[in-house]
C-alpha cells in the first residue's frame, strides 16, 4: 500500500454553536447547512457522512418541519468529511434548546457546546419583534446566551471576546432584507441596544439575512472560513 491514500476517522474537529429563541430557525439552519454542505462535497469529489440522527437523511428530508430541540445537554450533531486529497474534517454542530435561553435564575451551563467553539451562530425571528408578540425579546436571549458563554470562557462582564459571531435574521421571505440591511432593519424595530451591546462584547460580527430552508449554510461557511479556510475553498458553497 506505499504511496496509497489511508482514510481514517482522525478528523480535525470545528465546532459551530448555534443560539437563539425558541422558534428562531436554529435546527432548520442547522440542517440547510449540513445539506448544503454534503450537496457541494459531491460536486468536489468530498465524501460527507452525517453520523448522528439529528442530521441524518431523514432529518433532512423533514427539515421544513423540523421538530423542536428538546431541552437539556444534548450530543453533538458530527458530520464527516473525507478524500484522498483533503485531511480528513469533522463539522460538531451543538443545537441547544430556544428554552435554555429564555430569562430565567436556573440556567444550565453547557459547558462542552461553548469551551472549543470556533464560531456562534446568534438567530432572530423577526416575529419576536412585534410589541404584541409573547416571544422572547432577543436583548432577552442574548443576555441569557452571554452570560452562559462568559462563564464558560471565564469572561468577565465587559471582555470582548474574538470568536466569531454570525448575527442571523431569519424569515428573509418575511422581511425582505438583505444581508447589509439587517442591522438597520433590528434598529428600526426598537432593537437598537440589542445591536450595541453585541456589537460591544463581540469583535468578530457578521449579519445575514436568511431564509433557513433555502441558505442556512452562509452564515455556517462564512464561519469555516476563519477558522478553515482550505475547507471552504475544496467545497465552496454555491
Amino acid at each position: 500500500y506505499c504511496r496509497e491514500p489511508i482514510i481514517t476517522r482522525e478528523s480535525r474537529p470545528i465546532c459551530i454553536s448555534l443560539a437563539g429563541s425558541t422558534g428562531s430557525g436554529k435546527t432548520t439552519l442547522m440542517l440547510s447547512s449540513v445539506d448544503s454542505i454534503m450537496r457541494s462535497s459531491i460536486q468536489h469529489g468530498v465524501v460527507a457522512d452525517a453520523v448522528t440522527p439529528g442530521i441524518g437523511e431523514s432529518a433532512l428530508a423533514g427539515m421544513r418541519d423540523a421538530p423542536a430541540t428538546p431541552e437539556g445537554e444534548l450530543d453533538s450533531e458530527c458530520l464527516f468529511l473525507r478524500s484522498p486529497y483533503l485531511h480528513g474534517r469533522e463539522i460538531v454542530f451543538n443545537d441547544i434548546s430556544g428554552r435554555e435561553f429564555e430569562p430565567r435564575a436556573d440556567r444550565y451551563i453547557f459547558q462542552e457546546y461553548y469551551t472549543y467553539t470556533d464560531g456562534i451562530v446568534f438567530c432572530v425571528d423577526p416575529l419576536s419583534l412585534d410589541s404584541r408578540s409573547s416571544r422572547v425579546r432577543p436583548m432577552d436571549v442574548f443576555e441569557s446566551f452571554h452570560y452562559i458563554f462568559s462563564r464558560v470562557k471565564g469572561f468577565g462582564p465587559d471582555t470582548v471576546s474574538g470568536v466569531p459571531l454570525a448575527l442571523v435574521l431569519t424569515r428573509r421571505d418575511v422581511t425582505q432584507v438583505d444581508d447589509d440591511g439587517v442591522e438597520d432593519y433590528l434598529r428600526d424595530n426598537g432593537q437598537g441596544e440589542f445591536v450595541r451591546v453585541l456589537r460591544s462584547l463581540f469583535s468578530e460580527v457578521k449579519t445575514f439575512s436568511v431564509c433557513s430552508f433555502k441558505d442556512g449554510g452562509r452564515p455556517v461557511w462564512w464561519i469555516m472560513g476563519g477558522s478553515d479556510p482550505e475547507l471552504v475553498d475544496t467545497i465552496p458553497l454555491e
